[in-house]
């Protein structure tokens, strides 16, 4: 057993990290009861298994705690484009010198990475957030693991539009603080790559003004006094750094017949949000309501520029101050939610009133009795259900 404060290196197979199931239970554990701080990823040909694909992990353990000890993984692909064999090629410790020297034992948080997608994409060294770690969807390209994506389905149309005309149709949507910390992040990490030092000085210079108005973060008082400034402020960094947006969550929609249980024809599709456009929804949002109180959006805005700040300039923020924090006398389950009513002004589209896939293509994308893992209590999970449990004539 280890001790509380003892520290580990482990050799995993890759479906504790990458897959379901048992792995991703002991996944999540390890993510939440210590600090998972760096994975090194290794070839094949390094055991006596052939094609064995493992990894080791470090990790520091800890007392029990209801908030996940892991903030930030460093990831070193050894893997990619390197071979070995056990007797002709084995891996001998110079292979390893640029991960020791990158790993950094003394202060791991100056850890710098090597990897840039466009820049240098050879390099091996990158970091994920906790966040990063905890998704719903990896895309692999080219044999590589990237783009995670969170996924969030929704049914159309929700409650607040169903007595609408069916063109007016359209799902809520709920983000929760973790989401919208992460999308928060990938901006900045799009910022803080080497080719983007320009824009991220013309961000940081945009986000000082607001930044330094705000004396106590937590007071709703001053929040609400500087609301235009902090809201044009993060409205302004928006517009810079839109050419820097990548993919970060996908919306996919079950289309069924008004409130009904029975799916339309025509009932399934995905839309697509970047992580520029999820922070800018809480900017939009504030700047549609103009209230003279705090809420939610305003506090998410206010949310995005402190962190966002912070982050530039220092490299770290505090996720558990900003986005578990500054309740601004709310609660703090989620950031924000919009029904069909105003989700329908970002969404309008042909495909949201006529999805492309019809109902006969859930026998394609619902597979092993997937549709058994569904929550009954969610109408369009009880659809899903019903037409995957229909006797065949």
């Amino acid at each position: 057993m280890l001790k509380t404060t003892g520290r580990a290196v482990v050799v995993v197979p890759d479906n504790v990290l990458f897959e379901g199931g048992a792995g991703e239970t002991i996944r999540k554990k390890l993510l939440d009861n210590t600090d998972l701080h760096t994975i090194l990823r290794l070839p094949t040909g390094v055991f006596y298994a052939q094609g064995v694909k493992a990894n080791v992990i470090f990790f520091d353990n800890h007392e029990a705690s209801p908030i996940p000890w892991t903030n930030q993984v460093w990831y070193c692909d050894y893997r990619t484009n390197i071979h070995h064999t056990l007797k002709k090629k084995p891996m001998r410790f110079e292979d390893l010198s640029d991960f020791i020297k990158c790993f950094n034992p003394q202060n791991r948080h100056q850890r710098k990475a090597t990897f840039d997608e466009n820049d240098t994409p050879e390099g091996r060294w990158r970091s994920y957030s906790y966040e990063e770690i905890n998704i719903d969807l990896v895309v692999e390209i080219n044999g590589q693991h990237s783009i995670p994506l969170e996924v969030k389905l929704t049914v159309v149309p929700d409650k607040a539009t169903a007595d609408k005309d069916e063109l007016e149709w359209a799902p809520e949507i709920v983000i929760r603080p973790v989401s919208s910390a992460y999308a928060m992040m990938s901006v900045a990490e799009s910022l803080l790559m080497p080719r983007n030092g320009n824009v991220k000085e013309e961000v940081v210079t945009i986000l000082r003004r607001a930044y330094n108005l705000i004396s106590e973060w937590t007071q709703k008082t001053e929040i609400c006094q500087n609301a235009v400034t902090i809201t044009d402020t993060l409205d302004r960094t928006l517009r810079v750094v839109e050419k820097l947006q990548r993919p970060f969550l996908l919306q996919p929609i079950w289309k069924t017949k008004g409130q009904t249980l029975e799916l339309c024809d025509q009932c399934f599709d995905v839309f697509v949000w970047s992580d520029v456009s999820v922070l800018r929804i809480p900017v939009r949002e504030h700047q549609r309501g103009s209230s003279n109180t705090v809420t939610r959006t305003l506090r998410e805005v206010a949310r995005h520029v402190r962190s966002l700040y912070d982050l530039l300039n220092t490299n770290d923020y505090d996720y558990e101050g900003i986005y578990k924090g500054m309740p601004l006398s709310m609660q703090t389950d989620k950031a924000f939610a919009l029904g069909g009513r105003r989700t329908i002004d970002y969404l309008r589209h042909r495909r949201l009133a006529q999805p492309v896939l019809s109902r006969k293509a859930l026998d394609d994308i619902i597979l092993n009795d997937g549709e058994l893992e569904l929550k009954p209590e969610r109408r369009f999970d009880v659809a899903v259900q019903a037409h995957m449990t229909k006797p065949t004539i």
